[in-house]
Order: structure tokens, then sequence, then C-alpha cells
């Protein structure tokens, strides 16, 4: 007997539970967020958003500091982009999550890795061809 796909319906769980919070409450590992699961999709906009404008201020940013780019140093500076990434999402990520020990642990570790690099990095891109 094939069964015919309907529209779903909205039953209020989500709302509901976004209000009780007794199940992270009552969670012995805390894995289960306080938080509502809205906070996760604006982080990224914003994370989208604040990259956008990296990126398009980039250029002026180069022509100040009067640093030529040549292919090796476009993909040395995205993979320090994406090492930037990939810090600030883990780390908020872990936050979001109730792990705000190992949220901070990681931001600390990488942040550090980011910033040594950033300036290595920095330091490299001055040096004329």
């Amino acid at each position: 007997m094939p069964i015919e796909p309907d529209k779903p319906v909205d039953l209020g769980i989500k709302r509901f539970c976004d209000k009780c919070k007794i199940c992270a409450e009552e969670c012995p590992s805390k894995a289960i967020s306080f938080y509502s699961t809205i906070f996760q999709p604006i982080f990224w906009m914003i994370m989208g958003l604040l990259i956008g404008v990296f990126a398009l201020s980039l250029k002026y940013w180069l022509q100040d500091f009067k640093i030529v780019m040549n292919r090796w140093k476009w993909i040395l500076l995205s993979a320090w982009l994406l090492l930037l990434a990939i810090t600030l999402g883990g780390g908020f990520t872990l936050m979001g999550e109730n792990e705000w020990i190992a949220g901070i642990r990681f931001l600390l570790f990488f942040g550090i890795i980011v910033v040594i690099t950033g300036a290595g990095l920095f330091l490299l891109l001055r040096k004329s061809v």
C-alpha cells in the first residue's frame, strides 16, 4: 500500500524544547545545550559577513603596505585565512555546545598559532620578489 506524502505539521515541539530545558539540566555529560539552535546559523552568517568584508578590504590593505602578490603568496594567504576560520569556528562551536573550557583552550592554542603564523606571513609578504 503506497503512502502519499503530506505537508509537515508544526506541533510546537521546537518551541516547547526551547522553553523547557529539562533535558539540558538533567543531562549528566552536559551535552545538550541550554541555548536555542537559532544562534548557530546567526554565528555562521556573521562569520561569513566578516570574512566577506575582510576579503573586500584585502586589496586596499595590500596596496597600503605596497605588497605585490603572486600565486604562491595568494596560496599562503588563503591557507592562513582557512586556519583563522577553522580556529574561530572550532572554538566558538565548542562554546556553543557548552564546552566552554575546551572552546577557550582551543581558541588560545590555535589563536597563538594563528598570530605567530600571521606575523611570519606578513613579514614574508613584505619581501619584494
